[in-house]
C-alpha cells in the first residue's frame, strides 16, 4: 500500500464495515460522500476496499453513523495487517495495551459471559455480598 491506496481492489474489514453502515442507513453513496465533503469516486474507493480513509475521514464517518471512532480504526489497522504490514496479532496487542485483565479477573468475566441470563443474576448479587463483607 502507498499513499492509501491498496495494491489489488478487494472488499476488506473496513471496506465491508463501510458499505453495511449505508445499506443500513438506506444511503446512497453521493449522500455519504456529499456528508464527508468528498467525491463519490472517493467514497466509492473506500468502500471498493481501493482505499483506506483518513483519520479525519474516520472521524467524519463515526460521527455521521454514530459509532465509536475505534472500531473504524481498528479495522483499518486489520486491513493494514492483511497487507503484511504489521501482523494481526500485533495489532490486537496494540489495541489492548494497557486494557488487559489479570488472569483471574478475565476469567470471572468469561464465566459471567457463559452464563445464563438467571446465573448472571445470582452472580451479581454474590459478588455484591462478597464485597459488601469484605469492606
Amino acid at each position: 500500500m502507498t499513499n492509501g491506496y491498496k495494491k489489488d481492489k478487494k472488499a476488506n474489514h473496513l471496506s465491508t464495515a463501510i458499505r453495511t453502515l449505508r445499506y443500513n442507513r438506506n444511503m446512497r453513496q453521493s449522500a455519504i460522500a456529499k456528508a464527508l465533503g468528498i467525491s463519490v469516486a472517493a467514497y466509492s474507493h473506500y468502500e471498493c476496499g481501493i482505499r483506506i480513509p483518513d483519520i479525519k475521514t474516520l472521524l467524519k464517518l463515526s460521527y455521521l453513523h454514530n459509532i465509536n471512532i475505534n472500531h473504524l480504526v481498528f479495522l483499518a489497522c486489520m486491513d493494514i495487517a492483511d497487507d503484511k504490514v504489521i501482523s494481526s496479532e500485533d495489532i490486537y496487542d496494540i489495541f489492548a495495551a494497557g486494557f488487559t485483565l489479570p488472569e483471574d479477573e478475565l476469567e470471572l468475566l468469561m464465566n459471567y459471559r457463559r452464563s445464563s441470563e438467571r446465573f448472571r443474576n445470582d452472580i451479581l448479587l454474590f459478588s455484591q455480598a462478597a464485597y459488601e463483607c469484605s469492606i
